[in-house]
């Protein structure tokens, strides 16, 4: 019995030994001098090398690790998934009904509004414009009354054709020839009897009346050629002469009248209203005979000149 626990405490006291010895020989190790590690290193060095060059040569795969990588499959990028249906749609219906909201709730007032402030402002510029062709008119009438002659026959006082240089001609013409008649249908009757006898004269120029003045054209002409002229020149000129003694409607038309020997001919006459409140007209051809003839005593045609 004793001889078994000598044996155990003997195997026991070996492998301390054993183990010491190993920490001894690693701690010698660790504190051996530089050239004692080298020689160490070396000589494992050389056993190292001689037994790998006694190894099997390595493959070109399993040579290095970015070779071994190359073998590896890539990577597949992941799938992206498309936008589903019902969202398109519902994005769809979103932009739609921001687009009625915005119509309907926010441009509607505002179209209404400014539809309003336009109507509003067509109504202030019309009726500027109506107060601006009232202020025309009142000056056209200002001007008018300002314009002209002294007339002795005329409510007003003043005379006017629409020309100041025939103004003043229809003035001197009848002061000089109607006397001293007091009576206006006699001052009239000497004005025409004036301008009826007076001697007929045909020119180029005075044959086609045309225009919207061609009846302030044709007076001018009777007077500026000594009192001379035509039928045209001799009812223009007289019928400014009875507006200027009061006759305000006296007017000369060109004409076509039907002739006593029934052939239709051009002539020119003047139209007015005698004081008795008859429609007359005037016809110097006639000389005395022709003055104040009732209206429709013979055919008589209107021609237009004055937009010819």
């Amino acid at each position: 019995m004793y001889d078994r626990y000598d044996d155990s405490s003997r195997r026991s006291r070996e492998r301390r030994s054993t183990r010491s010895s190993s920490r001894s020989s690693s701690r010698s190790s660790r504190y051996d001098s530089p050239s004692t590690r080298r020689a160490s290193t070396s000589g494992r060095t050389r056993r190292d090398s001689s037994s790998t060059r006694s190894r099997r040569p390595r493959t070109q795969v399993e040579g290095t690790r970015s070779t071994r990588n190359v073998t590896r499959e890539p990577r597949r990028a992941p799938r992206r998934r498309g936008i589903p249906p019902i969202t398109l749609l519902i994005a769809v219906i979103l932009s739609a009904g921001i687009s009625v909201f915005a119509t309907h709730c926010v441009m509607k007032p505002k179209i209404v509004e400014a539809q309003k402030a336009e109507k509003k402002a067509n109504n202030e510029i019309a009726t500027l414009k109506s107060e601006v062709d009232s202020l025309q008119e009142a000056i056209k009438k200002a001007e008018s009354s300002n314009r002209g002659v002294e007339s002795p026959w005329l409510a007003s006082g003043k005379f006017t054709s629409g020309d100041d240089t025939l103004d003043k001609e229809v003035k001197e013409f009848v002061d000089k020839n109607c006397g001293k008649s007091k009576d206006v249908d006699e001052a009239a009757l000497e004005v025409y009897k004036a301008i009826a006898w007076s001697e007929y004269v045909e020119r180029d120029d005075a044959q086609d009346p045309k225009g919207k003045d061609w009846r302030q054209e044709y007076a001018r002409k009777y007077y500026e050629h000594d009192c001379t002229g035509n039928c045209y020149e001799y009812a223009t000129f007289l019928s400014f002469c009875l507006q200027y003694m009061g006759y305000d409607d006296a007017i000369a038309q060109a004409c076509i009248i039907e002739k006593e020997s029934g052939d239709w001919g051009d002539h020119g006459l003047v139209f007015v209203t005698n004081t008795d409140g008859s429609k007359c007209m005037c016809d110097t051809s006639y000389g005395v005979n022709g003055w104040m003839i009732p209206a429709g005593s013979y055919n008589v045609q209107i021609k237009d000149v004055a937009n010819a």
